[in-house]
């Protein structure tokens, strides 16, 4: 296992985006199983996830599931600033990362993944 930062930009507000895309550094080339995947895939499995909302954010970022909306509240909501709880650990199955979305309350807001992958 390693750990993997990533800073990812949410791109447009209103409209949630996975966040696999757009991390920077892109992530790295999976080999799972004898097969290889490409670089920034699907199948970056992750066993534990922490997200801060960059400090110099104008407004709050939303993290949830596909097709999530963050006017529900079925999400977790962070201030400029803010860390998640951790999502995943224990005993849980790793997960995809691109199982993870995004969407903000200013476009152009960032934050920062910090991921254990395997």
């Amino acid at each position: 296992m390693s750990v993997a930062i990533l800073s990812v930009t949410i791109t447009t507000a209103g409209t949630i985006q996975k966040l696999s895309q757009a991390t920077t550094p892109t992530l790295p080339t999976v080999s799972m199983g004898g097969v290889t995947s490409a670089s920034g895939s699907a199948t970056q499995q992750c066993r534990q996830v922490i997200i801060q909302a960059n400090p110099g954010n104008t407004g709050n970022v939303f993290i949830g599931n596909a097709g999530f909306a963050s006017s529900s509240g079925a999400c977790i909501s962070l201030a400029p600033g803010a860390f998640s709880p951790p999502i995943g650990g224990g005993d849980l199955a790793p997960f995809a990362l691109d199982d993870l979305w995004g969407d903000t309350a200013t476009s152009g807001n960032k934050i920062t993944v910090v991921a254990v992958v395997n």
